[in-house]
């Protein structure tokens, strides 16, 4: 069976009917303790067309949390969407990216007059394309850029009139080298996911922080109404929720210490890891996919990358136990 991304847990489910319940799904870098989002209004907010306050509310709330300024945020449908038009947005001959890393950068380009150019070492791309996408830490090796490094490798992009964009889905948690909080400049382009860190993925909310004509075209394509009353409403309260924020940051950097020591006691070498998901790297990759998915397991495989197999992160200890006697079974 072939499923592009995680999270479409029905439909492995129908291929393993006899799978015992409920499913573990850890196909998907998605933390597993949601915001908990207050329903008190839900009805009154859904009840409405998204209002121009609750947009300017929500965006002061997520400027406070990125460090940024307001005026250089636009809120979109999450992050998918900014991939899948920037061919249109920016368009270029040459577009770079790496090796391993995020499948919808490439799909985005296919079909363009656009020649993709990849490599494992894709900041050095800054001397011959003219767009260079990076996701920071990346997906699924977890490889993180410094914030020196993106900021050369844009100053030779912008020297010859090239776009970086920065994809900073995985970045809430160790936050260290983002650029969110850089002032906008043309060329720049930073995008961040509000479901993955918040564990809200169904508003469909996302940010990209870029200079004013970008934002200018990226709306018109966007058009009215493209993020939901509900979303603003939710993502106000969680961007202003330090509290929340300290503890989840906290609980996911604990969870992951454990999952790190589980996986080397099983002899599964990481290949690199966010504080939201793990990937290994394993010769069997289908026949681990497939046992684990007889245990009611979804983990996330990818067909460019055969060998890598990505883990997201249990919610319990309980969790983590059935997934580690999983893995134990098959390497026995």
């Amino acid at each position: 069976m072939k499923i592009t991304h995680g999270g479409d847990l029905s439909a492995v489910a129908r291929h393993f009917p006899d799978s015992p319940q409920p499913w573990l799904d850890l196909s998907t870098g998605i933390c597993p303790w949601p915001y908990p989002a207050p329903a008190d209004d839900l009805m009154t907010t859904l009840h409405r067309l998204p209002q121009l306050q609750a947009q300017v509310s929500a965006t002061q709330a997520a400027a406070s949390y990125y460090q940024c300024r307001e005026e250089d945020l636009i809120p979109t449908p999450g992050s998918e969407i900014v991939f899948a038009l920037l061919p249109d947005l920016v368009g270029g001959r040459t577009v770079g990216m790496a090796t391993v890393t995020y499948g919808d950068y490439h799909r985005a380009w296919r079909g363009t007059d656009a020649s993709i150019l990849t490599s494992d070492t894709p900041l050095e791309l800054a001397h011959e394309v003219d767009v260079l996408i990076l996701c920071n830490p990346n997906n699924p090796d977890g490889r993180r850029y410094s914030k020196a490094c993106l900021l050369d490798a844009y100053e030779l992009l912008r020297q010859r009139g090239g776009t970086l964009l920065v994809d900073e889905a995985y970045a809430d948690v160790q936050p260290a080298d983002s650029l969110a909080h850089l002032p906008a400049r043309p060329g720049l382009i930073v995008t961040r996911s509000f479901g993955k860190f918040f564990g809200l993925p169904g508003l469909r909310l996302g940010w990209t922080i870029a200079a004013a004509d970008f934002r200018e075209r990226l709306a018109k394509l966007l058009g009215f109404w493209s993020v939901s009353s509900i979303a603003f409403a939710i993502a106000e309260r969680a961007y202003l929720d330090t509290e929340w924020q300290c503890k989840t940051r906290s609980r996911l950097m604990h969870t992951q210490t454990d999952l790190m020591r589980g996986f080397e006691h099983l002899k599964f070498s990481p290949v690199g890891a966010t504080n939201l998901f793990t990937t290994i790297d394993h010769p069997r990759v289908n026949a681990l996919w497939h046992h684990c998915a007889l245990a009611g397991i979804y983990l996330r495989r990818f067909d460019e990358f055969p060998n890598l197999l990505r883990f997201g992160v249990p919610s319990s200890a309980l969790e983590a136990d059935r997934l580690f006697a999983c893995l134990a079974s098959f390497t026995a």
